[in-house]
């Protein structure tokens, strides 16, 4: 006997309670509150400032961002991007941020911030993306089409995993 999922996660959040309204007004503005994260691991050695281990963070924010109903995508790619935009009010010239600048950055910021990224050994990171209310069937669509598009990236990088997580794709 197999049973189709069938629940929403807002199923567990007591509807009469002023919790039900916050998450359907901050669903509302922000396209998703559930989370779905692919964690990257990979073996000692290299750590988050190394251009392979970059190159792959990219490769996994982009296939996020590009999953359709996943929105928001916070990874160290981000860091990156928003690294290499110039102030326009520094006068400074924009220049592409490097994955050194990226491991810099995060050494200076307060570990709680830092280890939404990368993890406490340095040997994985965290890419997050954000999916709106769904029924459990539409998110494994999701979860499927995200799998999909990270087999390339397994086959290129068989010494890294790439695991797709989080309580909304469980």
């Amino acid at each position: 006997l197999q049973v189709p999922p069938y629940y929403r996660l807002s199923d567990l959040v007591p509807q009469n309670q002023q919790a039900a309204s916050v998450a359907h007004r901050l669903e509302k503005h922000l396209g998703g509150i559930y989370p779905i994260s692919v964690m990257i691991s990979w073996a000692p050695g290299p750590d988050i400032g190394s251009d392979r281990v970059a190159a792959a963070i990219r490769v996994v924010h982009d296939a996020v961002t590009k999953t359709k109903g996943v929105t928001n995508v916070a990874s160290p790619e981000t860091l990156r991007r928003w690294l290499s935009d110039a102030r326009p009010d520094s006068g400074a010239t924009p220049r592409e941020a490097t994955a050194a600048d990226v491991k810099a950055f995060l050494a200076k910021i307060p570990a709680d911030l830092s280890r939404r990224f990368i993890d406490v050994s340095g040997n994985g990171a965290l890419v997050t993306g954000y999916i709106g209310d769904l029924q459990a069937s539409e998110e494994m669509v999701i979860a499927e089409d995200l799998d999909a598009r990270l087999e390339p990236l397994r086959a290129a990088n068989p010494d890294m995993t790439f695991t797709i997580s989080d309580l909304s794709v469980m």
